[in-house]
């Protein structure tokens, strides 16, 4: 697991997960098979680790996702981490920071 999360360009979970695995697959995250939805409620995934005007939310959701096992978790900051499908540490764990409100 990377000591330094990347910061997200995207205030999009769902994005941020796509992109992660795009990274590290070396592909086009638009090439990625099958497509998130098929897999998750994005709409939900990306409601549920907003903040709201109260603060951030906390929780935790795992799911697998081509191949790869994905964990979005918020206690202090949401962040993404990654594993291959036999729970093994990727490196690849992005702190999420969004300003919607």
């Amino acid at each position: 697991m990377s000591s330094h999360p990347q910061p997200l360009a995207s205030d999009s979970v769902t994005a941020e997960i796509v992109q992660a695995i795009a990274t590290e697959r070396d592909a086009d995250p638009t090439e990625l098979k099958p497509p998130l939805y098929t897999v998750v409620d994005t709409e939900a995934l990306n409601d549920l680790f907003a903040p709201t005007k109260h603060g951030p939310r906390c929780g935790q959701i795992s799911f697998a996702y081509c191949g790869q096992r994905v964990t979005v978790r918020s206690d202090d900051g949401v962040k993404i981490e990654i594993e291959d499908g036999d729970g093994v540490e990727t490196g690849t764990e992005i702190e999420h920071t969004s300003d919607r409100r």
